[in-house]
């Protein structure tokens, strides 16, 4: 053979490897097509970090609300998956930054969706939990997807913060100490991404500001997605002062995913006393910095 001839040979042996290696066995079925999932993490605003692979080693596949399987990762640290034209699947992924903080459950074949997945670790002290990030995401197929080799997942905090403030709590009650408490917060984490394990009450603590407001800290929480709460306040004797579980609208007293919220009660007299949910940028927050 011919120097050129050698070289036209080897060219196109190279283009034939080339063709092959950006082939999949699904190429052969054209209702398939295989897909290398990418998780990457977001801000609160909702923009990918850069550099911010996610340390999750599987996904948990959802036909019509049910679990039908996992996709793990590959030896080459890819998770792939298989897209039937036509169907409807949801991908699932969870990871936090402190897996000593929360157990996940893998679901069984058949479970749905909308079951426990994470389950906040009770802290030794007994005290209520406040959870390092827990990051979520979700994926689901149309049943017409595009041909890409890539889909992405991206995955968010959970987690929402939650404060009170108690105006004229001082001027109508007098000096003392309060307890503050809101009932029935998660302490799990659903596969669909909503609330749900067992519900836990949250001791808000707190303490009197230069006004004679009662300020409490934040309280790190998940999300109640939209169920109500409920908030107490008691005096020291344990006499119960105020309770409700809406605000004065009407409105279930909720922490949306990803939220910072302030429970905002007005106590201006006896028969006058009113709630509302405000996000703590546009509440009154000079108190909650002294």
């Amino acid at each position: 053979m011919t120097r050129q001839g050698l070289t036209r040979t080897l060219a196109l042996w190279a283009a034939v490897l080339l063709m092959l290696a950006s082939c999949t066995i699904y190429d052969d079925y054209p209702h398939r097509s295989q897909h290398d999932i990418v998780l990457r993490v977001t801000d609160e605003s909702g923009n990918i970090l850069p550099d911010s692979e996610a340390p999750v080693d599987e996904v948990y596949a959802f036909v019509d609300g049910i679990y039908v399987g996992k996709y793990a990762k590959e030896a080459d640290g890819k998770i792939r998956i298989v897209l039937r034209k036509g169907e409807e699947v949801t991908f699932v992924a969870a990871t936090g930054s402190n897996s000593e903080e929360f157990t996940l459950r893998e679901p069984q074949l058949g479970e749905r969706i909308s079951n426990n997945w994470l389950q906040l670790v009770d802290p030794e002290d007994h005290k209520q939990p406040s959870p390092s990030a827990i990051y979520y995401g979700s994926y689901t197929s149309t049943g017409d997807d595009p041909e890409e080799s890539e889909t992405l997942i991206t995955l968010s905090d959970v987690r929402a913060h939650v404060h009170v403030h108690v105006k004229g709590l001082k001027s109508r009650y007098g000096e003392g100490n309060y307890r503050v408490v809101i009932e029935g917060l998660n302490s799990g984490v659903c596969y669909d991404g909503s609330g749900g394990g067992r519900l836990i009450n949250y001791e808000m603590g707190g303490s009197f500001n230069s006004q004679g407001d009662w300020i409490t800290p934040a309280a790190t929480v998940l999300p109640t997605n939209g169920e109500q709460v409920r908030l107490k306040i008691y005096k020291e004797d344990g006499a119960l002062l105020f309770e409700s579980d809406h605000d004065e609208e009407g409105n279930p007293l909720a922490v949306a995913r990803g939220s910072d919220v302030v429970f905002q009660v007005s106590i201006l007299q006896e028969a006058n006393i009113s709630i509302k949910i405000l996000p703590f940028e546009d509440a009154d927050n000079s108190g909650f910095f002294q």
